[in-house]
């Protein structure tokens, strides 16, 4: 964003679209080097870019794992480092609160399902009604689908992974009380060990 002298900000405008779409003379000699060189053996794989894809598997993996053991059901990925799963299982703890606030801002049940996620167990996720026309969002035999990203730090994941662990067997425990002899999880108290999943970063 600019906020500046309307004759500042329309030069800014005219060069705007050479430094996003025209990449600096440089940059383009730069990147012709590292792309013969990413074709070279990088760390045991064939190249850089079989590193690369075995790496974001093995990561997605770790992914997939923590989801099941959380009762989510994970849609089959085709590409990206996005992961897509059916959290419908989870609806029924999410409390009642969530639940009115999502709704009194006119939104999906998979934004209270986050919220809660976010405070309750320190996972971080994106709801997934909006990448859908309302009318899908609002049916309650929809999927209820919420996005995490795999593309993280090993430490973030592994974190995740435990965090996933609780929520199913607190899942369990709300799904079999009779069986469940201790109470639920209580929630993670150091905020630092928050697993951010929804994005990129």
């Amino acid at each position: 964003w600019l906020v500046g002298p309307a004759d500042f900000v329309s030069r800014v405008h005219r060069l705007l679209p050479l430094v996003q779409f025209c990449a600096p003379t440089p940059m383009q000699h730069a990147l012709s080097e590292v792309l013969a060189e990413a074709d070279r053996p990088y760390k045991g794989h064939s190249s850089y870019y079989s590193w690369l894809r075995d790496m974001y598997a093995r990561k997605r993996q770790l992914l997939l794992s923590g989801l099941g053991n959380a009762g989510l059901k994970p849609t089959k990925g085709e590409g990206g480092f996005f992961v897509m799963a059916d959290a419908r299982r989870l609806l029924p703890m999410v409390p009642a609160s969530y639940l009115n606030a999502a709704k009194a801002r006119g939104r999906a049940q998979d934004f209270a399902l986050c919220h809660w996620l976010a405070e309750k167990y320190n996972i971080v996720s994106i709801p997934g009604s909006p990448f859908f026309s309302p009318s899908e969002g609002e049916n309650e035999n929809a999927p209820c689908l919420v996005r995490f990203a795999f593309c993280k730090k090993d430490e973030i994941l592994l974190r995740a992974c435990e965090q996933f662990r609780v929520l199913g067997e607190d899942l369990e425990g709300f799904e079999n009380p009779a069986v469940s002899s201790s109470p639920a999880s209580a929630p993670v108290a150091d905020r630092t060990q928050i697993a951010p999943l929804g994005g990129h970063a």
